[in-house]
């Protein structure tokens, strides 16, 4: 059988085939539907949990979790404890260029390009989470706001002018106002000021953004729905100065300056985030400043426009990059992750699913048509990363887990509560020191060794396990825990190690997620709404990482999906059952005929092959 000589692995996470097929059918995603039709598509079940980290390891690793290590939201290499394909690869005299792979971050090889971790909108170098800034209440499209990431900051109306260097003409008198730019890290936030000012007798119409009280020291000059230029900044922190960049959006000015909103992106470092050093200022220097993956505030808002130019953004980079270093660097394997979709099923699938309890359906198409355009936009990254392919590469595109309806949550904590096995105080908290099972994952129990006895060990775990299995919802009848099992015999599952930090691991049924808040006088009631206070995904939405990898509820399924072009691969071949993502390293490593993973679990799959 011929081998490949090249491997691009497009990484799209919760890609979902029915999304695929959907708009395929609708005339979209000619790229990946040229990819499909050339090469073998199919669904695959992810390991568990469900969730991001986990399945970016088990697909570059061909291993389960059990063996890398990562079932917590964990985007560091050093402690996967499996190798990854691109290590393999390099023992075997290859080079690789990872751009963004989760996990892939410090780099484990020596020659080659690697960049940042593929935390989603949450890395080391986003020194500043994005914003909105208003004089007026802010509120996501449903539910509440909450947390650093997705809390508004409320503007004081502005006020004249005072104080400043100079002025410049204003048909009305200048009024300022000013925001801040709150850094992640310990350190001091920067104060930058805002000058409103009106160009005509109509009223206020522009701004201007400053670094102190002077036109002189101007930053940005806007108008209404008008980004500025990169803006770049350094961030007093506690370990030292640190340089970096970030862009605003004028979305709202009143006349009278009464109503004003500005959207700012994230703030990026302009360094140490590439391997090697010279790489990261070539790139920089070649394709202006970075923005990881944009953040869920524009979409919460509803601000859907704002949260597509930050993906323009952020894509258009990537390729960029990719076919700059693709095209000066010499490369074997070529890896990349987007994150695109799994924002938008967390978001938005509330206004597609009808199981919804949100969902309408004359606002159907309006949530559609948001799909349409991440697929869109996925697609055509698909097709600039395909163009660098020749007869000779293999082309693999795989996403890691997909999406289901979050319509009610578990109250596994009450359950505990009820039944005397966890204690909480006065405020809900769980005491720990009194506890006999403690939540320590949303799919994990452990017991108390502190407090349990040796010999009370056995009854307490199967205890655990009766009252998960016990709980039921009343309304539909349906006992959402669909699986509840002892540390010991979850080898069948892939979690087959004495490191995982629970004695028991359940699984709720689709339609249903995990709550470990205490939810005081609910009494024997243990099924509640989603509640978007407690970081819940945006309430009711789509949601992944406590269900089984085979789950198909409603519009979502919990299945990811892997699509493989080149030579050997058969051509418009359809899989007829799943694989699994353990057996994606495997099977590259033999296609490409270079050294399997060391620790990989998975399985060829010769099915996929010509003969």
């Amino acid at each position: 059988m011929k081998k490949a000589k090249k491997l691009i692995l497009i990484g799209i996470d919760s890609l979902m085939l029915k999304r695929i097929d959907k708009f395929r059918a609708e005339g979209l995603l000619p790229a990946i539907g040229k990819l499909m039709d050339e090469g073998v598509t199919s669904l695959a079940y992810p390991e568990l949990p469900t969730y991001t980290p986990t399945n970016w390891t088990t697909i570059a690793t061909g291993t389960t979790p059990a063996t890398h290590g990562i079932w917590g939201w964990v985007f560091d290499s050093r402690q996967c404890k499996a190798e990854q394909i691109w290590t393999a690869a390099e023992r075997g005299g290859k080079k690789s260029i990872i751009l963004r792979y989760p996990g892939g971050w410090p780099p484990t090889i020596k020659d080659g390009v690697v960049m940042e971790t593929g935390v989603p909108n949450t890395s080391p170098w986003v020194m500043s989470y994005c914003k909105a800034y208003s004089t007026r209440p802010l509120r996501r499209v449903y539910g509440g706001m909450h947390g650093q990431r997705l809390t508004p900051v409320k503007l004081e109306r502005p006020r004249p002018a005072s104080g400043w260097k100079s002025l410049p003409e204003s048909n009305r008198p200048p009024l300022e106002s000013s925001m801040l730019i709150e850094p992640i890290k310990p350190g001091k936030p920067l104060e930058l000021y805002v000058l409103i000012l009106a160009s005509s007798s109509s009223g206020y119409d522009t701004v201007l953004i400053t670094n102190e009280r002077s036109a002189k020291s101007q930053l940005a000059q806007l108008r209404l729905g008008e980004w500025s230029n990169f803006i770049k900044v350094r961030l007093a922190l506690d370990e030292g100065e640190e340089e970096g960049f970030f862009r605003v959006k004028l979305l709202e000015l009143s006349p009278d300056a009464d109503i004003l909103t500005l959207y700012r992106s994230q703030v990026h470092s302009s360094r140490g985030f590439i391997y090697p050093e010279e790489v990261n200022k070539e790139l920089i220097d070649l394709l202006g400043p970075y923005l990881d993956n944009p953040s869920r505030l524009p979409l919460a808002l509803g601000w859907h426009d704002q949260y597509f130019d930050d993906l323009d953004y952020h894509v258009n980079w990537l390729c960029d990059a990719a076919e700059h270093l693709m095209s000066r660097y010499h490369w074997d394997l070529f890896f990349i992750q987007c994150h695109c979709p799994d924002y938008i099923e967390h978001e938005c699938m509330g206004g597609i699913d009808p199981t919804s309890g949100r969902y309408k359906e004359s606002e159907a198409k309006r949530w559609w048509d948001i799909y349409r355009r991440a697929y869109s936009k996925m697609d055509y990254m698909v097709g600039r990363l395909c163009a660098q392919a020749d007869e000779d590469t293999l082309v693999a595109l795989v996403s890691d887990h997909g999406h289901v309806m979050q319509n009610k949550q578990v109250l596994v904590l009450n359950a505990l509560v009820n039944e005397g096995l966890a204690v909480v105080d006065e405020s809900g908290n769980l005491v720990k020191s009194k506890s006999k099972v403690i939540p320590v994952h949303p799919i994990f129990l452990a017991l108390n060794d502190e407090i349990v006895k040796p010999s009370d060990r056995r009854f307490l775990i199967n205890k655990t396990i009766d009252v998960l299995y016990s709980i039921k919802d009343e309304l539909s009848g349906v006992r959402p825990i669909s699986l509840a099992l002892k540390r010991e015999e979850a080898g069948i599952i892939g979690l087959n190690s004495d490191k995982i930090p629970g004695e028991v691991i359940f699984e709720v049924e689709g339609g249903y997620g995990v709550n470990f808040h205490f939810y005081p006088d609910k009494g024997s009631e243990l099924i509640v709404k989603p509640d978007p206070q407690f970081g819940v995904w945006g309430g009711a939405e789509g949601t992944h990482g406590e269900q089984l990898p085979s789950v198909d509820f409603s519009l979502g399924t919990i299945q990811a999906v892997f699509v493989l072009r080149g030579p050997g691969v058969k051509k418009g071949f359809r899989a007829k059952k799943p694989i699994f993502l353990r057996d994606v390293a495997p099977t590259l490593s033999h296609l490409l005929d270079i050294p399997m993973p060391k620790d990989a679990e998975g399985r060829i799959l010769h099915e996929f092959f010509e003969n």
